[in-house]
């Protein structure tokens, strides 16, 4: 190696050391700069690409991050930040499906990194198909897993579960969320959110308040304040919206039990009964398996008739008798 070569790839290296220095700092007029500078000595630096490419991303220069992306797979298509990278500028163009494949792609060269995972997990849930939506609660619970001490995974995890209607989930990893990182708006107002819809609210607005002490500007929070002012003057109001909420859940996943109990639970204090067996009798139907004590319960009050598990099998077992008696009795008539 000569004297010029050894000095070219040391100031190389150098300017690569500035520029992730310069990305870590958030300079990122400069970072171009001097990327610039290291693409002169080498035009397919790949360390300089990968960080150029992630800076348009975030500066939302979405062609130059996608073409810089496509030229790094081209050099390495088995580099799993290169297709983390493609994926993320897919997902600001709203790609879902595409982000996807290159999220799966990577998680195939490396399993271990929660990124990916809570990649998929937030594309699928921006898409309708039940084969992506199917993928969201299972891709987030192995993101977490692999990181549990991430507070963005936990805090977006629980938003997810509440728009599924897993509440008791979805409360605990607000709870984590928080508990990982207290000086976070989003998670206290989100978690506020989750509250007014849970009927909790003096404990919704003292989230959404520590929420707008952290930020005073925290949009999450302005809207909670808002809804709680709302409840408070007009309570019909306040369970009518609490209702639709949970039918819209419903009508999206309808297999998920909690928000059938909370709405069944509404209507009986309304005295909406007829409206209350109506929903019990879907959830019997959708879930038979589900229907525990508490349903039971909640069945009792609405009016609706429904037979134990030994009585259900013995309702079975006598149809089973008449449909063998009738097919004896014909065969025999014959």
């Amino acid at each position: 190696m000569t004297e010029d070569r050894r000095i070219q790839e040391a100031s190389l290296e150098s300017l690569q050391q500035r520029v992730k220095v310069l990305f870590d700092l958030k300079k990122y007029d400069l970072l171009i700069d001097i990327a610039k500078m290291a693409l002169g000595m080498d035009l397919n630096d790949p360390f300089t690409l990968y960080y150029l490419g992630r800076t348009h991303h975030r500066l939302e220069r979405y062609p130059e991050a996608l073409e810089i992306s496509g030229r790094l797979l081209a050099m390495d298509p088995n580099d799993p930040n290169y297709h983390s990278l493609r994926a993320g500028v897919l997902e600001s163009l709203e790609k879902y499906e595409e982000a996807i494949a290159h999220y799966e792609k990577a998680i195939e060269l490396n399993p271990q990194n929660e990124r990916y995972y809570s990649g998929i997990a937030h594309n699928a849930s921006l898409l309708a198909e039940p084969k992506f939506q199917e993928k969201v609660v299972p891709m987030m619970r192995k993101a977490i897993e692999l990181g549990p001490n991430d507070a963005l995974n936990h805090g977006f995890f629980a938003i997810l579960l509440m728009n599924r209607g897993l509440y008791t989930e979805a409360r605990k990893e607000f709870e984590i969320a928080i508990e990982l990182a207290p000086n976070d708006s989003i998670n206290h107002s989100s978690y506020g959110n989750f509250l007014y819809y849970a009927g909790e609210l003096e404990e919704a607005k003292t989230y959404t308040m520590q929420a707008l002490e952290i930020n005073p500007m925290d949009p999450t929070a302005e809207t909670n304040l808002s809804l709680l002012k709302q409840a408070e003057r007009d309570p019909q109001h306040y369970v009518a919206h609490r209702m639709e909420t949970y039918s819209g859940i419903i009508q999206f996943h309808p297999r998920h039990d909690e928000p059938y109990r909370q709405l069944v639970k509404l209507q009986l204090e309304i005295n909406e009964k007829a409206q209350a067996r109506k929903v019990l009798r879907a959830f019997a139907k959708a879930r038979p398996d589900a229907v525990d004590e508490e349903f039971r319960q909640l069945m009792a009050k609405a009016g609706v008739a429904i037979p134990s598990k030994t009585r259900r099998i013995q309702m079975w077992a006598a149809l089973m008798l008449l449909i063998v008696a009738a097919v004896f009795y014909f065969v025999f008539k014959r």
